[in-house]
């Protein structure tokens, strides 16, 4: 991108927020991948939302390859607001909530720390590499939510993940722990925009439309008379600003 297109972009990407920070990267061609995939269960949004977490802890930021975008707001809510590009342009907008807290770190300027909500655990790439393996196991998913009958078989595997991916198990285990228990009790707070011209049809299916949730027996959708573009879905959810109504 030129330098008078970087202008642009970031003045785009500053005019769709009212307060708050924000954090913007390109999408590469494995999220691309991901994001391909139905979202049916919380492990799906889980695995994307550790691979973009992976994204904020490397200060090397993807480039541009066309596929698109993801931003992290934070404000009152942390959400990530992800946008595909393709030949319509702006044509998917996804939105969840982004689990982790964002600080500026004191030791590496430009780089930033992860901590979790709830106990405020560092998340450094060792343990986002563990917590992906988890992921890629189904740990998350709504019916593989750890039970009392199955607590300690998932902590002896987990004892096994932590020595392949990262060495000495006592140093992680007991924060990786707590830290898979914050995300499996989190609440996502799934929603996007699509365009889509293969499945329309007529009223049943809308061209444009909102899903909102993402297992299929709460999933729903609102029909749109015309394209929502990334502006007017990061201010859907901006709590700052008006509320937006339906006809």
């Amino acid at each position: 991108m030129t330098k008078n297109e970087l202008e642009k972009l970031s003045k785009k990407i500053k005019d769709s927020f009212n307060m708050g920070k924000y954090y913007h990267y390109f999408i590469t061609e494995g999220l691309k991948e991901m994001l391909s995939r139905p979202i049916r269960k919380k492990n799906d949004i889980l695995k994307i939302l550790l691979e973009i977490s992976s994204y904020l802890l490397v200060n090397d930021k993807p480039v541009d390859r066309g596929i698109g975008e993801f931003i992290v707001k934070v404000d009152k809510m942390s959400r990530v607001f992800i946008t595909l590009h393709g030949d319509e342009r702006e044509i998917k907008h996804y939105s969840f909530n982004f689990p982790f807290i964002i600080e500026d770190s004191e030791e590496n300027e430009g780089f930033i720390n992860l901590k979790s909500n709830k106990n405020r655990i560092k998340v450094d790439s060792m343990k986002l590499s563990v917590l992906r393996s988890v992921s890629a196991t189904g740990w998350f998913s709504d019916e593989g939510e750890i039970s009392s009958t199955c607590m300690l078989e998932h902590y002896e595997t987990l004892e096994i993940i932590i020595k392949e991916i990262v060495g000495p198990v006592e140093k992680y285990i007991d924060e990786v722990w707590l830290l898979i228990k914050e995300l499996i009790l989190i609440e996502p707070g799934y929603l996007r925009y699509d365009y889509d011209p293969v499945y329309q049809k007529d009223n049943l299916h809308p061209l444009h439309h909102i899903d909102i949730n993402y297992t299929n027996h709460i999933t729903f959708k609102l029909g749109l008379e015309s394209k929502y573009l990334q502006k007017m879905f990061i201010d859907l959810l901006d709590t700052n600003t008006n509320c937006h109504y339906l006809a």
